[in-house]
């Protein structure tokens, strides 16, 4: 759940600067009107769900535009675009190349461990979603 409150804060308070290159801004809101829809699996986890729904609420807190929220089933439709923000594991991160979202329990169980990537006209932000329950479902 830490990944959660890391990833949406250095969003929020980190997106809209811009800098010398436009390459390196990635645009949420732009005039007051959604300039990107979020997208989360068909089946997202919890944690992906409160995310998505934390970043939608403080975007419009702050920006004033209410992103949508869509599922990775929806990208062949129409959106708000052209921007993606893609929040948890789903089939549209898992097609970005070289992409690693942190995985998996180790015996400490002390993982979080959270990405936030952006390139081009896509931000993604996921996390570490293991459980125990995950854990002991895949040992032998």
């Amino acid at each position: 759940m830490n990944w959660l409150l890391c990833g949406i804060l250095s969003v929020t308070f980190t997106l809209r600067i811009d800098t010398a290159s436009a390459a390196t801004t990635f645009t949420m809101v732009k005039d007051g009107k959604p300039a990107c829809s979020i997208f989360i699996a068909a089946k997202p986890s919890d944690n992906a769900k409160l995310a998505a729904a934390e970043l939608q609420k403080y975007v419009e807190k702050i920006r004033g535009a209410r992103l949508e929220i869509l599922t990775d089933a929806h990208v062949a439709g129409s959106y708000a675009g052209p921007g993606r923000a893609l929040v948890g594991r789903s089939s549209l991160t898992d097609a970005i190349p070289g992409l690693k979202i942190p995985n998996g329990m180790t015996m400490a169980m002390q993982e979080e461990g959270f990405v936030i990537h952006c390139a081009g006209d896509t931000l993604v932000l996921a996390g570490n979603d293991s459980s125990m329950a995950d854990c002991a479902a895949a040992a032998p």
